[in-house]
């Protein structure tokens, strides 16, 4: 192939020189002549595009773009060697030969002859590729970021509106015989409002603000609550079947941490049956071999298996080992960020437990996540006596912004013999407190109030009062109770939304 000369370089050692240079360049470089196709292409850009020369040369760069990216390149190709412009530059796709897809920065310009008339065209070719990955990795945090904060703020709202559902009902059920027939509308309100309870906290643990609180929980149990969840997001072209072991299975792990790799490995399957297919889960048990290091020969340990079976198209050996890694996917910008399979593998290391993935390319995937066995549970059909709900006659001053949550506690605390104060903000509270001539036993306090904090509150409340107790309560989420600093150790904390029963007990405990 005859190398196109370069204007004003006339000699053999000028055409050399530009030629050491055309090939050695790092970035793609091609020659266009006046018909807009490729003359002559470097060494770079052959292999950026998979191509040899012979197979680039004639090829137009119209033919090699992503169909979605021409827009009007055709024209304003034509504008330059018309003369009416002289450069672009933008950034777009191409297809490479083997059918995948770069981003590539292309910088077009036209070299003209003596009188101004165009003699080719060259265009610089830069891959882009991993930029762009990082871009909308970028942009994909961002919005799982916005996704967060407004699941935070709903949750916040449902679970003020919970509290009070669940409050009143129980306040019906205190009041009805066993033969009454509102018996059994409120027992329906009381159940509807536990599983919205349950969705809430799947919200929060979906949208990643949920703190880490192990607790002694069955599998089991998880798996079952979350299973119409489940459902819900998978669609239903697939179709899901969750079969428990007979045997409790106790394991040491925080319930919605566990709920989110539930649902996280679920959409991993999902997607991997676009045509749709089967999902099973399935719990066991598994004797495992933990070894400290690779001198010694371990110790073998019950632990708690659940098993994530899909039919879909598997994952290749090559990329099977990397799977778990933050941002890595196969997936479409628009599918997937690379952050559900770590944040399953984040979640089960913390637990103590591990990951095991088996798989076949056309034969589906299996997941196994193993959590180390914690003993055992109480059997549920074990009868619990229950305890009287405990009564008292101290002071307590109630700092809540939210009406109806405040005058469901006020009138709980007050019917159990409670002298109650009632503020609905911070500013309110102080005032009440500086007034109230007695000892004030105890706050409650709502952490996330407009003006002044529940934390700020205790912080000027204790500067009067140094020997009053304080037990906080929101619905946020973790993340914004750990920016005020409720979880610090030795502070008392009630999650809403709360029943009178329990605010009853968590205050007692306070006092106590």
């Amino acid at each position: 192939m005859t190398f196109v000369h370069f204007p004003g370089d006339r000699t053999d050692s000028g055409d050399r020189r530009f030629r050491a240079i055309f090939d050695a360049a790092a970035i793609g470089i091609a020659l266009i002549d006046l018909t807009g196709r490729i003359a002559e292409s470097n060494p770079a850009l052959q292999q950026l595009l998979g191509y040899t020369a012979e197979e680039l040369h004639d090829k137009t760069f119209v033919e090699l773009t992503f169909p979605e990216d021409l827009g009007d390149d055709p024209a304003l190709i034509g504008a330059i060697f018309a003369g009416l412009r002289d450069s672009r530059t933008l950034e777009k796709r191409y297809v490479r030969k083997d059918g995948s897809i770069i981003w590539a920065r292309v910088a077009a310009s036209v070299v003209r002859h003596a009188d101004g008339s165009p003699q080719h065209g060259i265009a610089m070719v830069v891959d882009i590729t991993g930029r762009k990955a990082l871009e909308e990795q970028l942009l994909q945090s961002q919005k799982l970021e916005a996704i967060a904060r407004l699941a935070g703020g709903v949750a916040h709202d449902f679970n003020n509106l919970l509290t009070v559902i669940r409050g009143y009902s129980e306040f019906i059920l205190s009041k009805v015989g066993p033969d009454d027939p509102l018996r059994a509308d409120a027992e329906e309100i009381q159940h509807a409002a536990g599983r919205a309870t349950l969705l809430t906290r799947q919200l929060v643990a979906f949208s990643r603000k949920q703190s880490a609180h192990p607790q002694t929980v069955d599998v089991n149990s998880v798996v079952r609550s979350v299973e119409k969840l489940l459902c819900r997001l998978i669609g239903e072209d697939v179709d899901l079947t969750v079969r428990t072991t007979d045997e409790a299975c106790a394991v040491r792990v925080d319930p919605g941490h566990l709920e989110q790799v539930l649902m996280n490995l679920a959409l991993n399957a999902r997607d991997a049956m676009p045509e749709g297919g089967s999902l099973m889960i399935e719990t066991g048990e598994e004797f495992v071999t933990t070894a400290a290091n690779m001198m010694t020969s371990g110790s073998i340990r019950r632990h708690v298996r659940i098993s994530m079976l899909d039919t879909g198209a598997g994952i290749p050996e090559d990329i099977r080992g990397r799977i778990f890694e933050p941002f890595f996917t196969t997936k479409t910008p628009a599918k997937g960020t690379g952050l559900g399979l770590s944040m399953v593998y984040g979640i089960v290391s913390q637990a103590g437990g591990l990951v095991r993935v088996r798989s076949e390319p056309g034969h589906g995937t299996a997941v196994d996540v193993l959590f180390p066995c914690a003993g055992d549970l109480i059997p549920s059909d074990v009868p619990v006596t229950p305890t009287p709900i405990p009564i008292g006659t101290e002071t307590i001053l109630l700092a809540e912004d939210d009406g109806a949550v405040r005058r469901l506690a006020t009138r709980t605390l007050s019917n159990l013999g409670y002298r109650m104060l009632v503020a609905e903000s911070g500013e309110k509270a102080i005032e009440l407190a500086r007034a109230y001539p007695e000892r004030i036993h105890a706050v409650v306090a709502d952490v996330v109030m407009p003006g002044m904090s529940g934390p700020s509150l205790v912080s000027r409340l204790e500067t009067m009062r140094p020997d009053i107790r304080v037990l906080y309560v929101s619905g946020y989420t973790d993340e914004r109770m750990e920016e005020h600093g409720v979880f610090e150790e030795g502070l008392s904390f009630l999650r809403k939304p709360f029943t009178p029963e329990e605010i009853a007990r968590a205050l007692r405990a306070v006092l106590d």
